[in-house]
């Protein structure tokens, strides 16, 4: 019988008291034949400006090995087969000193060699800008076409960032800079030269003594051999190749109305040159106008297209509300002496009386032509005779009957506009949503140089089409910080739909999303 000999090292160094690496291995033998014999080489520098390390070992086996059949089992198993040599070569270093934007610069690598032939090798490195991942590998051929896939990313911090890939050429690029009163940001997604996803988005801000002007220009290009295209046309208003968005918002930093600050938004999205949202809220003139138009959305949740309300409010005098809903096309609150205030709904007597101090609430039978009737319910905190109550108030709603049972609170505070908060409620059943609620909290300030603003809300319908869609329940928390003197912008966006979670988050003015 022959005899086996197992011969096992194992030869450390060091830099002082520091490891430093070693030299470790052993071999077995079979009748003064090797069988098995496995070599490697650590080696370590560890110091204040750096961690260098590497690590490379060699595997020889023999045919006649018992163990040989084993390891091809293995290699049969992750598709590489028998092998006789096998060598690994792995490299680590981290700059302890020098950093990019997020991490300190940093390389690895891999290396694997099966029978002198290089079956794997993997890299990425941030030493040197652009950044690069490489792996090589025959097995990629097949998947890819090409032995070879790499990604480089050419990042200029505070300017602009592009990743490409050898596959099929993809290529991210993504700038931001500065255009007059604000700042541009763009970004392409693009095949083999083909763009395929775009965006392009202008936000402005100017501010003086009297007025305040924000506006926001955007426009987004999907190619419809884009993966993502079908991908949007399962939402909102179907398939879509273009997307622009206008958004303008002034503030009369003097003129007040009763409530706030006058002020003037339009809002303007179009799909393929097709408006698809249409919104105005104007306070600068009488009446107040609220207009929103959805063809393709707001059918599917009101029955209808569009959203008209206008607003005559003199104060302590009337309140005149029309709308373009055929069963609230009007609304008054009317002072006719005195005390004595008359309200009407559709051009019809609601209520007529003497409001004094102390009340505070009122309830109302409506009749509805299909013979049907509701309760309505209002009650408030602050009395509403003074006008203060139009400042800071807790109001409360409730509309019952005809299927529907809706409780409302709306609560808010301008009375100091700089730092203000609004809230609403809406939650109850009804015959198009099922069982459903709707809260919003926002609060704002604009003390100092920043406009600091945060909204949180939820959301959630048992029918309806959010809820035909899977797009239901949606919480939303918005935090938005805005340094308008040094135009920079902090803020987070995040949507959970469903159970999955959307963000945006801008730092500095710098974009980063999470899906």
């Amino acid at each position: 019988m022959d005899d086996i000999d197992l011969t096992v090292y194992m030869k450390p160094s060091s830099n002082g008291n520091k490891y430093s690496g070693a030299e470790f291995g052993y071999e077995a033998k079979k009748g003064g034949a090797s069988m098995l014999k496995y070599d490697g080489v650590h080696k370590r520098t560890d110091d204040a400006s750096k961690y260098d390390a590497s690590l490379k070992t060699e595997l020889q086996l023999s045919e006649k090995s018992l163990l040989y059949p084993t390891f091809c089992k293995i290699g049969n198993a992750v598709g590489s087969g028998c092998f006789k040599s096998r060598k690994m070569e792995l490299t680590g270093f981290v700059d302890k000193v020098a950093k990019n934007k997020l991490l300190n610069k940093f390389s690895f690598g891999l290396k694997n060699i099966k029978d002198g032939e290089t079956r794997l090798e993997a890299s990425i490195s941030t030493l040197q800008n652009p950044y690069q991942l490489k792996i090589v590998s025959p097995r990629l051929q097949e998947k890819i076409g090409s032995k070879e896939f790499t990604i480089t990313a050419d990042h200029q911090p505070g300017k602009q960032l592009t990743v490409t890939s050898s596959f099929q050429q993809f290529k991210f690029f993504f700038k931001h800079g500065p255009i007059a009163d604000g700042k541009n940001y763009f970004a392409e997604i693009s095949k083999a030269g083909v763009s395929f996803l775009k965006y392009d988005l202008n936000l402005t801000f100017k501010k003086n003594p009297s007025a305040l002007n924000m506006g926001l220009n955007s426009q987004f290009d999907v190619n419809e051999a884009s993966l993502f295209y079908t991908l949007f046309c399962n939402y909102g208003s179907g398939c879509f190749k273009q997307r622009k968005a206008d958004i303008s918002i002034f503030v009369d930093l003097v003129n007040k109305n009763a409530l706030i600050n006058k002020f003037d938004i339009h809002v303007n999205l179009l799909k393929d040159d097709e408006k698809v949202v249409e919104l105005e809220v104007c306070t600068k003139h009488t009446p107040y106008k609220f207009i929103l138009k959805a063809p393709y959305v707001l059918p599917k949740i009101i029955g209808q297209p569009s959203v008209e309300v206008l607003t005559t409010h003199n104060l302590g005098q009337s309140l005149e509300v029309t709308t373009n809903f055929a069963k609230a096309k009007s609304f008054s609150v009317k002072k006719t002496s005195g005390n004595m205030r008359e309200v009407k709904f559709n051009g019809k007597l609601l209520f007529k009386g003497e409001v004094t101090k102390g009340n505070k609430s009122f309830k109302q039978q409506i009749e509805l032509a299909n013979g049907q009737s509701m309760a309505l319910t209002v009650s408030w905190k602050n009395d509403a005779l003074d006008g203060s109550a139009v400042v800071t108030n807790d109001v409360k709603l409730n509309l019952a009957g005809n299927n529907v049972n809706a409780d409302v609170e709306i609560e808010w505070d301008v009375s100091n506009p700089s730092d203000a908060e609004f809230e609403i409620e809406a939650k109850g059943t009804g015959r198009r949503l099922g069982q459903f609620e709707f809260k919003r909290k926002v609060d704002w300030n604009t003390n100092g140089n920043n406009f600091i603003a945060s909204i949180i809300g939820k959301s959630s319908s048992e029918k309806g089409w959010f809820a035909e869609k899977g797009l239901n329940p949606v919480d939303t928390k918005i935090n938005v910080d805005f340094d308008y003197n040094n135009m920079n912008l902090n803020a987070n966006i995040v949507k959970v739909v469903a159970g999955k979670r959307y963000a945006v988050a801008v730092k500095n003015n710098n974009l980063d999303f999470s899906f």
